[in-house]
């Protein structure tokens, strides 16, 4: 398995910076007692605001990033606010504005202007400032810790959505829309952001297990076949062609046989005896064959001598 190739010329298109979820999942102004539902996710999540709809590996990135370099400032931020420190100046805040409140059905007086500004002015050891920045870095944290981990939830358990949604734009998400299931899903997410490296491995001790396993195989043992007894022209021709004795080809005959299953010793013997007359009946044709090849050239030679001598007597 490789990794997605981030320098492929077909990728999908990057999600801006300040893009990234919608702002719906967070309220600019309110009351803010429930969180984010499943069912808002779904509506308002697009790719032009979330990295899982093109480019899965980045945002499984962002989203480890996020979470793990958060745990610190949540744990961090939680230990430094105390329950006094909260109610008395998230209280104050709030008693001074609560006539500004239109809720509340409250008209508003030109003191309750003066008590807000005072309340955020007031501030001569830097006690309030401090604390209200603590309250941001920890709120702003927290809520995207939260996010990414609803974000992928809801993924998870809506698969059908999500590879209707999905477009990696190099085709690595193919087998995921064929198949739409956890067990597919987690292969296309392993395909995208884990890069298997193969290492070469030809150290000593390695090539002296290959050997031991090569060893230990076992290998599959080949019966011997019987060798088949040759025609009686072949062994003619194997008789002319062979220059050796007849001691040496009757040797090699025995050998060829004792190779060769036998009926009876009586049948073998007689085999025996038979191949010798034929060897010796074509050895000798062969000697009357290279005879008469020879014997007419030294007649012809000598006949012609003899006329010669009759002329010269003459």
């Amino acid at each position: 398995m490789q990794a997605a190739k981030y320098n492929s010329p077909r990728r999908a298109p990057a999600v801006q910076y300040y893009n990234h979820f919608p702002k719906t999942f967070l309220r600019p102004y309110g009351k803010v007692d429930k969180p984010v539902t499943e069912g808002k996710v779904m509506t308002d999540a697009k790719p032009i605001n979330c990295e899982w709809f093109g480019r899965p590996s980045i945002a499984i990135f962002e989203m480890a990033e996020s979470i793990c370099e958060n745990v610190e400032v949540i744990e961090r931020g939680l230990n430094d606010l105390n329950g006094n420190e909260v109610g008395t100046n998230l209280r104050q805040l709030a008693d001074s504005m609560n006539a500004l409140n239109k809720r509340n059905q409250i008209v508003p007086q030109p003191h309750d202007i003066s008590a807000l500004m005072r309340y955020i002015l007031d501030n001569q050891e830097g006690d309030k400032e401090a604390f209200f920045e603590k309250l941001e870095v920890l709120g702003n944290a927290m809520y995207l810790t939260a996010i990414q981990y609803k974000m992928s939830k809801t993924i998870f358990h809506n698969l059908d959505w999500y590879t209707n949604m999905l477009n990696t734009c190099d085709g690595t998400d193919a087998d995921l829309k064929r198949n739409t299931d956890i067990r597919t899903m987690k292969n296309f997410l392993v395909n995208q952001c884990v890069e298997v490296v193969h290492t070469l491995t030809r150290s000593r001790s390695h090539c002296r297990n290959l050997l031991r396993e090569l060893d230990e195989a076992n290998e599959p043992v080949v019966p011997r076949q019987p060798a088949v007894a040759a025609s009686n022209d072949s062994d003619v021709d194997n008789t002319v062609a062979s220059t050796s004795s007849d001691d040496d080809s009757q040797a090699a005959q025995k050998d060829l046989y004792s190779e060769q299953p036998s009926t009876s010793a009586a049948s073998e013997n007689e085999r025996i005896r038979t191949k010798r007359k034929k060897a010796k009946r074509a050895l000798n044709e062969l000697a009357g064959l290279q005879s008469d090849d020879e014997e007419p050239p030294v007649k012809k030679k000598q006949k012609k001598k003899g006329k010669k001598k009759d002329r010269k007597d003459d």
